[in-house]
């Protein structure tokens, strides 16, 4: 016979957090000796060579020798019990090391038998089976284990399973400890939030919706993520904000998508034309010939387009002052606004910012969020990106003004220049 301290070589399972133990640490009872017979030992001593070498198949089959052999000791079963653990879960024999750590409810510490049951979870999430992953991981957080050390593979398992209330709430405690931290979300929380929404058919009726899209479009301002934001404040949208819509796609890069960019920029310039902004116009359409979108097939057409929005761009700068006049006698804001937007689309912010502040001011008109919108707009424009944001931040939620205020405010915030 032999003593247990012949057996004391550190075991860790690949990566997966099984503790480093010293099998002459575990606690026995006073009557139970800690020696385990040669017999037993050799294939226990061919099984730590094994996992010491990461051959954890071959540690499974020398410890599979040790079980057949009869008589055993429950110290001795102790041994083969943890060291299968540590061999079965990197192996991912997840069953093998379920059952062995079954074996050894009751004769393990505390601490220990919570890195069996995280590392057995893995294991399972690792082998498709989320229902035990799902078991062993809930048996983990129960016994007093971290949750949050947990929560990934409770989301993920969750999502897996089909299980998509319980991934939604994991991935959501997720996102918002990272917030409280003070860190950035991580990525990929966000999007099995939002997957989850989804797959729940909750996309119109959760207000988490839109506000994991603006969290996404925030840390991560990728094109799709502002393409998909920017769809479903589309929908809240009134054909009044048409026009506001296209100049925030045109600023996130969103508004060229390559289905038919032709027609969209002939549209977009043609509102601008109808709505008495055709200096803004002519940018648009000068966009348009920069990115080859025109001058293709429709060229004639584009061209006629140019001409005429060169000619009214022409009659309305020589109309401005007059037009300014009226505005500064009409009965409310809005058309001061406008006036001042006209000038600011035109690349004149000096001019046009002090006419749409005097409109706010005054206010009056039948749409002021309109019109404050319209003013943070025009800071971004001219670069003021800590008054866009304020004067953003003030815009009601009529119509859906105050959700394109706020992706104002998140391209504001980005550092992103017009």
């Amino acid at each position: 016979m032999f003593r247990s301290r012949l057996m004391s070589l550190a075991v860790i399972g690949a990566g997966l957090g099984l503790p480093v133990f010293s099998l002459t640490s575990v606690a026995y009872g006073a009557d139970e000796k800690q020696t385990i017979s040669p017999e037993v030992g050799k294939p226990l001593q061919d099984a730590q060579a094994a996992l010491k070498g990461g051959n954890y198949k071959g540690a499974l089959n020398s410890l599979r020798q040790a079980e057949a052999l009869p008589n055993r000791t429950a110290y001795e079963n102790q041994v083969i019990g943890q060291l299968s653990i540590a061999a079965a879960v990197p192996a991912g024999e997840c069953a093998v090391a379920a059952k062995s750590a079954e074996g050894l409810a009751g004769r393990i510490s505390g601490e220990t038998a919570l890195v069996y049951d995280k590392g057995i979870g893995e294991c399972f999430l690792r082998a498709n089976d989320y229902t035990q992953s799902l078991i062993w991981l809930d048996k983990y957080v129960k016994a007093g284990g971290n949750e949050e050390a947990v929560r990934p593979f409770l989301a993920q398992a969750a999502y897996l399973k089909g299980d998509y209330a319980t991934a939604k709430q994991e991935s959501q405690a997720l996102v918002q400890a990272d917030e409280r931290a003070g860190r950035a979300p991580v990525e990929k929380n966000l999007l099995l939030w939002l997957s989850c929404i989804i797959k729940l058919n909750a996309r119109d009726t959760d207000p988490a919706y839109g506000s994991i899209l603006e969290k996404l479009v925030t840390y991560y301002p990728k094109h799709d993520y502002w393409v998909d934001l920017q769809s479903s404040v589309q929908r809240k949208l009134s054909d009044r904000l048409t026009l506001d819509f296209l100049r925030l796609q045109l600023a996130t890069g969103t508004l060229a998508r390559g289905t038919d960019d032709e027609s969209t920029y002939s549209d977009f310039a043609q509102r601008s034309l109808a709505a008495g902004y055709p200096g803004e116009a002519q940018k648009i359409v000068q966009a348009a010939y920069d990115a080859k979108i025109f001058g293709g097939a429709q060229a004639a057409r584009e061209s006629r387009l140019k001409a005429a929005i060169d000619t009214k761009a022409a009659e309305d700068k020589r109309s401005l002052p007059g037009v300014e006049s009226e505005a500064e006698n009409a009965k409310d804001g809005t058309a001061l606004v406008n006036t001042g937007l006209d000038w600011v689309l035109y690349g004149d912010t000096a001019k046009g910012i002090p006419l749409m502040e005097k409109g706010v001011q005054k206010g009056g008109g039948k749409h002021p969020d309109d019109d404050k919108l319209h003013l943070g707009f025009a800071y971004y424009v001219a670069g003021q990106k800590d008054k866009a944001i304020k004067t953003l931040g003030s815009v009601g939620p009529a119509d859906g003004a105050g959700d394109l205020a706020r992706l104002w405010i998140i391209l504001a915030k980005s550092g992103k220049g017009a």
